[in-house]
C-alpha cells in the first residue's frame, strides 16, 4: 500500500480545511503553500491530466542529463494547470517531495502526492545508477480531490508459467479513487508503466492492459482514468495490435476505453495516422505514452489534447526564467488532455 506523508501547509479558508481534515484519514500526502487564483481555478466540468515518464527527474549536471523543470514551466504557461498528474519512474518519497513542491511553487496550486513505493528498493539502472530507484506516483491538487481509496499492483512479464507479477518496483501501478469536491462527483485514476522487451514485458501487454482496464473499472466513478508508459506501440491505422484494439472503445474494444490522442486525431484535417506519429513521446518516432479515459455509460468528451514538445517547454523556461538548457526535460514527451464529465 502507498506510505502517507506530509509537509507543512498554510492556511486555507474553513471548507478547504474541514476537506484536508477528511483526505488525511484515508492518507493525504506532499504539500506546501501556494494559493489558487481566479486565472488558474480548476474548471468543475472536466478533470486537466497530465502523464509523463519523469526519467527520475533528470538535471544538467546528470549522467545522463536533463532540464526536468521545462515541463513544469511548460504546465505554468499553459491555463488551467494541472488538477492530475500521473507520474512515472520516479525515484522515492524525497524526490516526490521535490516535484510536488516545484509545482505548488510555480503553478501556484496546492498539490499532494501519493507514491505506489516510498523507498524502492536498489535494482541494476543505467546512467552509472542516476535511476536505480523506480517507482510510479500521481499528483493531484488538494483543494478540489481528496481521496476515497487507495492500492497498488505490479505489471506482469512472461515467467516460467506464462504471465506473472515483475519484480520491478518501476512497474509498481498506483490507483486511487477520488472525490472532485469541486464538481461532487467520484473518479478513479491510476498511474501505469509496463516492463520493457528486454524485462519480458511484451508476451504480456494484452494482459497488461487488461488488468489495467479491470482495476479502474472496478472502481468505477462518473469519470475512470489510467495512463502512462506502456513501453508498446499501439500499431498504426489499418494494423492495430490486438492490445489496443480491446481497450479502444473507439475501435470497439471491450475495455470501452478512449485513447485520448487517438480521439483528438480524428478531428484534424491531417490524416489520423500522420497526426498520431506527430504525437510521438519517445525516440522521434514511438508513442508509447498513452492517457485513457471512459465513463459508467461510454465515453468522455476530451479537449485540449496535446503532446508538450521539448522545444516548447524549453522555451516556456526561458519565458520565465530569461534562459534555458537546451537538455530536454525527459527521454519521454508528455501528454495532456481536459477530460469531461
Amino acid at each position: 500500500m502507498p506510505v502517507p506523508l506530509r509537509l507543512p501547509r498554510s492556511s486555507r479558508r474553513l471548507t478547504a480545511t474541514a476537506l484536508a481534515a477528511t483526505a488525511l484519514s484515508v492518507g493525504v500526502l506532499l504539500s506546501a503553500a501556494g494559493a489558487s487564483t481566479a486565472a488558474e481555478a480548476p474548471r468543475r466540468d472536466y478533470v486537466n491530466v497530465y502523464t509523463n515518464n519523469v526519467e527520475n527527474l533528470k538535471t544538467i549536471d546528470a549522467n545522463c542529463p536533463g532540464d526536468w523543470q521545462d515541463l513544469i514551466f511548460a504546465m505554468k504557461s499553459t491555463d488551467p494547470a494541472p488538477d492530475i498528474f500521473l507520474v512515472q519512474q520516479i525515484s522515492n518519497r524525497a524526490e516526490l517531495t521535490q516535484l510536488v513542491s516545484t509545482m505548488e511553487a510555480k503553478l501556484n496550486r496546492k498539490y499532494t502526492g501519493r507514491i505506489a513505493n516510498p523507498e524502492p528498493p536498489e535494482q541494476p539502472a543505467r546512467c552509472e545508477g542516476e535511476k536505480k530507484q523506480q517507482t510510479t506516483a500521481i499528483i493531484f491538487d488538494t483543494d478540489r480531490f481528496q481521496v476515497l481509496q487507495a492500492d497498488t499492483w505490479k505489471a506482469d512479464r512472461d515467467g516460467d508459467n506464462g504471465c506473472e507479477n515483475t519484480g520491478q518496483s518501476r512497474a509498481e501501478a498506483l490507483r486511487l479513487k477520488l472525490h472532485d469536491t469541486l464538481a461532487d462527483k467520484n473518479l478513479t485514476v491510476a498511474s501505469t508503466h509496463w516492463p520493457t522487451s528486454n524485462s519480458g514485458g511484451h508476451p504480456c501487454v494484452a494482459e497488461n492492459a487488461r488488468e489495467a482496464s479491470e482495476k479502474v473499472s472496478g472502481w468505477g466513478g462518473d469519470l475512470m482514468i489510467w495512463g502512462g508508459d506502456a513501453n508498446t506501440t499501439a500499431g498504426n491505422p489499418g494494423d492495430w495490435k490486438a492490445w489496443y484494439r480491446e481497450t479502444n472503445g473507439d475501435l470497439g474494444g471491450n475495455a470501452g476505453f478512449r485513447d485520448v490522442m487517438y480521439d483528438h486525431c480524428g478531428d484534424g484535417t491531417v490524416p489520423r495516422g500522420e497526426c498520431l506519429g506527430n504525437n510521438w513521446t519517445i525516440g522521434g518516432s514511438n508513442r508509447i505514452d498513452y492517457v485513457w479515459a471512459k465513463k459508467p455509460g461510454g465515453m468522455p468528451a476530451v479537449t485540449a489534447v496535446h503532446t508538450v514538445t521539448f522545444e516548447e517547454a524549453g522555451q516556456a523556461d526561458a519565458h520565465y526564467t530569461g534562459s534555458d538548457n537546451p537538455a530536454n526535460y525527459s527521454d519521454h514527451r508528455a501528454v495532456r488532455a481536459r477530460i469531461h464529465y
